[in-house]
């Protein structure tokens, strides 16, 4: 056997390997940009050599602040629609806000082929803490007293945390305006269950010490009672009544739970470590 025999067929093993690995969407979170999901990126590519890596580089920084989730989810699902119905499936591991945005992919996208989900710390039942750039806002507004201005129709056109602002002593004004996360949550829209479903895994990645994600539970689907007690995902309206598939996902097996500590919020997406127990395994 010659030298180049070698070399021909050392390069089309490789290329049946690297090909065998599903295209990866990434998504960054807010006030974040494409740039800072490029060691995460790398990450892949060197554990998954080939695979295609969609980088999203829209609504970046400031941007993905002021403008509104569903203009957000808009803009991205027309850049990216033919990527979700790749027809031999696609992966998506999306930070924090981004987290959030495609969950609304995943749910609004009809004949999506979403396979596995991995959400790093998003606030999938809301936020109800300050982060620094909330109160950068609203600096005289404390979280007991935000939903009067997160509530109202202008700061939800606008401000994209207001989408998701979740407030436990104010439950009627977030049912009646919080525009977002709601819809999401009770699957106002025909379909919203039905294209959950069609996830084969949901990755929870979240832990104590991440600092903005208030409660940090919520990237689990856990949230405040009126007493602020986290109450786990299984007591949860949107589980225990199966609003949009979780539960029914849960049941068969499609959601894995990953609660890690020390890692702050902005460094789920560049740890080695929750790359290599928590990501890694779910990007075939």
């Amino acid at each position: 056997m010659t030298l180049k025999f070698y070399f021909v067929v050392s390069i089309v093993l490789f290329t049946r390997i690297s090909s065998s690995y599903k295209p990866v969407v990434l998504l960054h979170g807010i006030l974040s940009a494409h740039e800072e999901m490029e060691i995460l990126a790398n990450y892949i590519t060197t554990a998954h050599p080939g695979t295609e890596i969609h980088n999203i580089a829209l609504y970046e920084k400031s941007s993905s602040a002021d403008t509104s989730l569903w203009t957000q989810l808009h803009g991205i699902v027309a850049k990216i629609r033919a990527i979700l119905k790749n027809d031999t499936g696609v992966h998506m591991v999306c930070h924090s806000q981004g987290g959030l945005l495609c969950r609304a992919m995943i749910e609004t996208v009809v004949g999506h082929n979403v396979h596995n989900f991995v959400s790093l710390s998003a606030p999938m039942m809301g936020q109800f803490g300050l982060t620094d750039y909330i109160r950068t806002m609203f600096p005289n507004y404390t979280e007991d007293h935000l939903y009067l201005v997160m509530y109202t129709k202008e700061v939800q056109e606008h401000f994209s945390v207001s989408n998701y602002w979740h407030d436990p002593f104010h439950v009627k004004d977030y049912d009646e305006y919080c525009s977002f996360l709601i819809s999401l949550n009770n699957a106002f829209q025909p379909g919203y269950r039905d294209n959950f479903l069609r996830l084969k895994k949901l990755v929870l990645i979240g832990g104590k010490d991440d600092g903005v994600i208030t409660p940090w539970q919520s990237s689990q689907f856990a949230f405040y009672d009126q007493q602020l007690s986290v109450i786990p995902m299984e007591q949860q309206e949107v589980y225990t009544n199966d609003k949009f598939g979780l539960k029914t996902l849960h049941k068969k097996g499609g959601i894995k739970i990953y609660s890690i500590d020390g890692v702050e919020h902005t460094h789920w997406r560049h740890n080695q470590s929750v790359f290599d127990c928590c990501i890694e395994p779910w990007l075939d």
